[in-house]
């Protein structure tokens, strides 16, 4: 089992591993865009998310994880309601190795601030 100190020493060094709203959308138009990996309940998701966006709700994540489903390079920004359980999830995928962000402040503020939203 890895030391706490491993882990840390591990994690990237660029900030809390957050991205804003407004980060995220111009990331959004380049060649190589992050993931966004949406784990809100499912009916939440199909009602609204942001384009292009996979979903796996979060008490499946190790599952899609494990899978191989989610790839091992390229930047994944993860999103829920408001940034807690994306801010969890990010965590452990940066453990994991991932280049993970949370979306900060979550789909609630994209959707209030008048970003992209597909159903």
């Amino acid at each position: 089992m890895k030391s706490a100190r491993e882990i840390f020493s591990s994690l990237p060094h660029d900030g809390f591993g957050l991205i804003s709203c407004r980060d995220l959308a111009e990331r959004r138009l380049h060649d190589d865009p992050p993931i966004v990996l949406d784990i809100r309940k499912h009916e939440d998701w199909v009602e609204q998310r942001i384009p292009g966006s996979v979903h796996c709700e979060w008490e499946a994540v190790g599952d899609y994880i494990e899978s191989g489903q989610l790839p091992e390079h390229g930047d994944i920004v993860v999103v829920c309601y408001v940034g807690q359980s994306s801010g969890q999830v990010t965590g452990i995928l940066r453990a994991l190795g991932y280049r993970a962000y949370s979306l900060l402040n979550g789909f609630t503020e994209w959707s209030e601030s008048d970003y992209p939203r597909e159903s």
